[in-house]
């Protein structure tokens, strides 16, 4: 398959990367929302307003009749709001109060089909503001002598001091537009990133673009109040796995068996293309699933780089045999751990550097055949493929190979890189288990209810027919 970038993301892939990266958002968002109201508070200053109203009248003495007048001192009141709010009324004003210029703003408006001005002063202090209004009425005759002598300036309230700024800082709505805005660029970028992604998004991702098949999944397991306890593994003998990764489990070990049988094979190699992907986990639980079939399986540890199913099972490590001298003196069967929660195991402890070495000196055909002889299913872990050899060269001689791969984990490139190696070595890869895939919690809720609906309606029918049952056979007695 062709290596290609495309920007492919449904809304589950969108979900998913912030719930994982909710706490970037809240954190950007909490920075930027505490910089915007330090910068307000910073840059803030005061301003103090007050405003007052005239009526535009004519003088008793001028000659307009009712209409005439109305429509006269409309046209008034917006000359004199001109002259209200011109410059040269500013510099008047502010020659009368002895400054160079005038240390406030001064706007006026005309009221919709009115004759009434609005004049509203705006200055840094409330002296100011008050002064430049009172000054502004007591100013504004000696600059209108071009004005129409038979129309005055009447105030229709007193002017006011003001008290307080009319700009007063809000910081709470400071801090959410901060916060919004922070928060909604941080998940922006979050989700371009995602975009440009080149991973294992969606369970059809892994039909378009990888070279394999997709042969199960296997939905993100939450520990709840387990979380606490690091790394711990998702096993289907523990108590606190939920009922759907078990049936999960369950699903791809009957698929598995399926084709095992189908094809005469016994043993299957478990890998990934890089480490963390869930390989030893999957492992452990499909050992466990066919021990529950009542088969007779092996599980053995062939990661000579990270060995980990010794952890994984919580074995003694004093009894574990040296995997090299376990393959080179062929003791397999003094090396195996009998009856590891009904599982036979063979499992090390140690890293090789030369892992590679060790598996070319070493007859793999006669090790698995061997075993073979004596179990019904031999699941093996490896090393991931691109961390080495050692999985190319355990391929080729294993019946087949479940390739595992983590969902928004590794670089699809790498991982086409890793499934090329196993098939140009001869390996026989089956499919993929897609693992840690997100799922909605709403969406396992309805999950668990149809298995609910389903094994309750099964007792309950059980229940009723039992019921009967005993009706009937107490009517027998009686008659």
């Amino acid at each position: 398959m062709e290596d290609e970038i495309t920007i492919d993301l449904d809304i589950l892939s969108v979900i998913r990367v912030i719930i994982k990266k909710i706490w970037i958002v809240l954190y950007v968002g909490v920075i930027c929302a505490i910089g915007l109201d330090t910068f307000y508070i910073v840059t803030y200053q005061p301003e103090y307003q007050t405003s007052s109203q005239f009526l535009v009248t004519v003088k008793e003495n001028a000659t307009y009749n009712t209409w005439t007048t109305i429509i006269s001192t409309q046209e008034m009141a917006e000359k004199f709001s001109y002259l209200l709010s011109s410059s040269v009324m500013a510099k008047e004003v502010a020659d009368n109060l002895n400054f160079d210029t005038l240390p406030g703003v001064i706007e006026t408006s005309v009221l919709d089909e009115s004759s009434i001005v609005t004049v509203n002063v705006k200055a840094d202090s409330p002296i100011n503001a008050y002064n430049i209004m009172n000054n502004l009425i007591s100013s504004y005759s000696d600059v209108s002598m071009h004005m129409d002598e038979d129309a005055i300036l009447e105030p229709l309230d007193e002017i006011r001091l003001p008290v307080a700024p009319s700009n007063p800082l809000n910081s709470r709505r400071n801090l959410l537009i901060g916060f919004a805005v922070g928060a909604a660029v941080s998940m922006g970028l979050i989700i371009l990133y995602e975009l440009l992604k080149d991973d294992i998004k969606t369970e059809k991702h892994v039909e378009k673009k990888l070279d394999i098949s997709l042969f199960g999944t296997l939905y993100e397991e939450k520990r709840g109040y387990l979380k606490f306890r690091k790394k711990r593994n998702i096993l289907i003998n523990d108590i606190t796995t939920s009922f759907e990764y078990v049936e999960n489990i369950k699903t791809i070990r009957s698929k598995l068996e399926h084709y095992l049988t189908t094809n005469k094979m016994k043993s299957v190699l478990i890998t990934s293309t890089l480490e963390n992907e869930g390989k030893s986990t999957l492992a452990v639980n499909l050992a466990l699933s066919f021990s529950k079939t009542g088969a007779k399986v092996l599980l053995v540890d062939m990661d000579l780089k990270k060995p980990s199913l010794h952890k994984i099972l919580t074995l003694d490590q004093s009894k574990i045999m040296s995997l090299e001298q376990t393959l080179e003196n062929k003791k397999y069967q003094q090396a195996i751990f009998k009856n590891i929660w009904g599982i036979d195991v063979i499992v090390n402890d140690k890293t090789f550097i030369d892992s590679e070495l060790l598996l070319e000196n070493i007859d793999l055909n006669d090790l698995f055949n061997e075993l073979k002889k004596h179990y019904d299913y031999i699941i093996v872990d490896s090393a991931p493929v691109l961390a080495g050899e050692d999985t190319a060269i355990l391929s080729s001689k294993i019946d087949a190979t479940l390739f595992v791969t983590r969902q928004n984990y590794g670089k699809v490139r790498y991982i086409n890189d890793a499934i090329d190696l196993i098939k140009d070595t001869g390996g026989n890869l089956i499919g993929c288990i897609l693992t840690r895939c997100f799922k909605l919690p709403f969406t396992k809720m309805v999950n668990y209810g149809h298995y609910h609906n389903y094994y309750g309606n099964h007792y309950r029918k059980l229940f009723k027919e039992s019921q009967e049952e005993i009706k009937k056979s107490q009517g027998d007695l009686n008659g």
